[in-house]
């Protein structure tokens, strides 16, 4: 981890804390934090959703840093907040929490090294050398990302799902190239267009080994916690989509009859541009 500076900050109460950084010419270059943002229930003039700034909570009051987890690439670096009274406190201090209480609060190297609000402190890890200038480089060729959708360094790493939404997307990230995937109607009992289950759930992506996919590479999605209490909704439901269970992986009913078993729901590694991707993200040939 890397202090961004020894001045404390105290962002109680604030929507857009701005930050002010010199710049190699004198001047000073701002950047705007923000803690997370809600649907204001309004809509613009064209009808897009309109959106609420919440401000950073209570006795938040500390240090700015920047974080890259032991044996990660760099690029997987992140803007945190650490809340302690003092830098000789900051090992006994506590990182501040996200809008819900298992996220930590950050704010990604891509996004800021992409995102103009973030210029001044973009201009601090790149003046002190905190990513090597190649991989800043690589960053500013990759494509936008999708706002809502998860961003995985590695096809194993954990990521959060909500049960009851109609799609669930991530984004796998390497320096050189990013996939979006979008899993339409994961949770989605098709036949009869209704969503069983509510609640969060913890999940990782695993490349499967069953033997009938030696031929074919294909994943699995496997429970690692529930964030949330994960509850079926529907009445007498014939739980066609297995019940959730930590450990367990995704499994769903597929054909119909008295006959009928569970089978491993997977994403099928095939031939076109997204896949080949996926496939050489997690070092295979599709």
């Amino acid at each position: 981890m890397f202090h961004l500076n020894l001045k404390p900050f105290d962002l109680s109460g604030t929507s857009s804390p701005a930050f002010q950084t010199p710049g190699t010419d004198g001047k000073m270059i701002q950047s705007l934090l923000e803690y997370y943002e809600t649907a204001s229930g309004t809509r613009s003039k064209s009808n897009a959703i309109l959106y609420h700034l919440q401000p950073f909570p209570p006795n938040t009051r500390g240090y700015l840093y920047f974080h890259v987890e032991e044996n990660k690439p760099p690029i997987t670096g992140e803007l945190r907040f650490r809340i302690c009274g003092n830098p000789w406190h900051f090992e006994q201090g506590h990182d501040l929490r996200g809008r819900n209480p298992w996220e930590t609060w950050n704010i990604s190297l891509f996004r800021l090294a992409r995102i103009k609000q973030y210029a001044g402190i973009y201009h601090l890890i790149r003046r002190e050398r905190l990513v090597p200038a190649d991989v800043l480089s690589d960053i500013q060729k990759l494509p936008m990302l999708e706002k809502t959708s998860a961003v995985l360094y590695d096809i194993g790493q954990p990521f959060v799902i909500d049960l009851s939404v109609q799609d669930v997307r991530f984004t796998l990230m390497h320096p050189k190239y990013t996939a979006f995937c979008c899993l339409r109607q994961l949770f989605c009992d098709r036949p009869r267009k209704i969503h069983p289950y509510t609640g969060k759930a913890q999940v990782r992506m695993v490349l499967s080994a069953l033997p009938e996919d030696a031929g074919q590479p294909a994943l699995l999605m496997q429970y690692l916690k529930f964030l949330t209490p994960v509850e079926c909704i529907v009445p007498n439901y014939d739980f066609r989509i297995k019940k959730p269970e930590v450990g367990e992986f995704l499994m769903k009913k597929t054909n119909k009859g008295q006959n009928d078993v569970y089978k491993h729901w997977k994403y099928v590694v095939k031939d076109h541009d997204t896949d080949t991707m996926i496939a050489r993200f997690i070092g295979i040939n599709s």
